[in-house]
């Protein structure tokens, strides 16, 4: 099936990410037993063709369902997309947009690159849509990883802003480096009720919505599906609105 064809999946990097992953785990774990349930020449022989095989299977997975393998389905998607969309253009790769990183970019990381980028109106408000590719930040042992970004223009003020959404054992996934405490520092602000109110209706992986420096930003940590990042949009296009009042 030619990627532009393919659909993706809710959890497409976490799947990509860790493809290999799990076949080196189940690949040890394999030898280990192969090891304690045989002995003499079998054991010498049956371990190492275990691990032949794990590496194998690993290689493979990696060209088929790896994240550069994600990354190209990701932009045929977007791009097979865009012409559905009154005004939608997209961009292989573009430069990032430094108020909005500044914002958003969670603590241990830097940006790397930004892929598959779509712009679009949504009620008259534009609204870009990309991907971040991550690397850890020097000091930081965490591995690279991609994060699905919505984010618009909006008169914010000197407020900041972070809600969080969804639930995770590790909020340095999505929380921005800045924020110490949820909505530190916005909920003296006119808008912040009209804003929870509106967040609340939206159901989401693990991802943290940020309001400041002139933006509004979604940040999640998957689900690159088209119908999920008209959702975010709409929800961006909405709490820009509703701080612009």
């Amino acid at each position: 099936m030619p990627v532009s064809e393919q659909r993706l999946s809710k959890r497409s990097w976490t799947a990509s990410s860790g493809v290999v992953l799990i076949v080196i785990v189940a690949t040890i774990v394999g030898a280990i037993v192969a090891a304690g349930l045989t002995t003499g020449v079998v054991r010498q022989i049956l371990v190492p063709v275990v691990v032949i095989v794990g590496a194998l299977l690993a290689v493979r997975l990696n060209r088929t369902r790896g994240v550069r393998q994600n990354e190209a389905r990701v932009a045929a998607v977007r791009a097979a997309w865009a012409p559905t969309w009154n005004g939608a253009s997209f961009e292989p790769e573009g430069e990032p947009d430094g108020q909005s990183v500044g914002l958003a970019l969670p603590q241990g990381w830097q940006l790397w690159a930004v892929r598959a980028r779509l712009r679009f109106p949504v009620s008259g408000t534009q609204v870009s849509a990309e991907t971040w590719v991550l690397e850890s930040a020097p000091g930081s042992t965490r591995s690279p990883a991609f994060r699905e970004v919505v984010w618009a223009g909006a008169s914010t003020g000197s407020a900041r802003v972070s809600i969080p959404l969804g639930q995770s054992i590790d909020p340095l996934l999505v929380k921005p480096a800045w924020a110490d405490v949820d909505g530190e520092g916005a909920d003296g602000t006119a808008w912040m009720p009209a804003v929870r109110e509106r967040v609340a209706r939206h159901h989401d992986l693990v991802s943290t919505l940020t309001i400041g420096d002139d933006r509004v930003v979604f940040l999640a940590v998957d689900d690159p599906r088209p119908e999920k990042m008209v959702e975010r949009a709409q929800l961006v296009r909405d709490v820009a609105a509703i701080v612009r009042r």
